[in-house]
């Protein structure tokens, strides 16, 4: 079951906040599995599959990969972070590193393309694919 008190995410859709669960040193241009948790207000009761999404404002010298997750039943997720400087970066607990976006909603997704692909509405697709290639550039 997805939580009741979820945000919506840039690209419209709900989502709940990803953040660094305990302080994390990530050297210098490499990449670090950082254990994050999702927003603390959220009771996870069930084990969630859905898309980790970057935070529109990371850290300077830190990317977050846009990629598929699990959540735990104790509500922890991994999430790939890279350091693009040449030292090395600390990640603190706490920080916002990105969005989930439960698996229900991207199926949503899913079901509206092929929904538009059907009707002939190039609008919606087009603006969908706007939005992707949005995250790609932050990536």
């Amino acid at each position: 079951m997805v939580p009741t008190q979820e945000e919506t995410s840039s690209n419209g859709k709900s989502s709940i906040r990803v953040h660094a669960l305990e302080d994390t040193e990530i050297p210098g241009r490499s990449v670090r599995v950082v254990v994050a948790t999702l927003k603390e207000e959220f009771c996870i009761p069930a084990e969630l599959e859905g898309m980790i999404e970057p935070a529109v404002k990371l850290p300077k010298h830190l990317c977050v990969a846009c990629s598929l997750g699990h959540v735990s039943s104790g509500g922890s997720i991994m999430v790939q972070v890279m350091n693009v400087s040449p030292s090395a970066v600390k990640v603190y607990g706490g920080v916002q590193l990105g969005e989930f976006v439960p698996q229900n909603d991207l199926l949503l997704l899913e079901n509206s393309n092929v929904a538009a692909l059907v009707s002939g509405d190039n609008k919606s697709l087009d603006a969908q694919s706007d939005s992707l290639s949005v995250i790609n550039q932050k990536v």
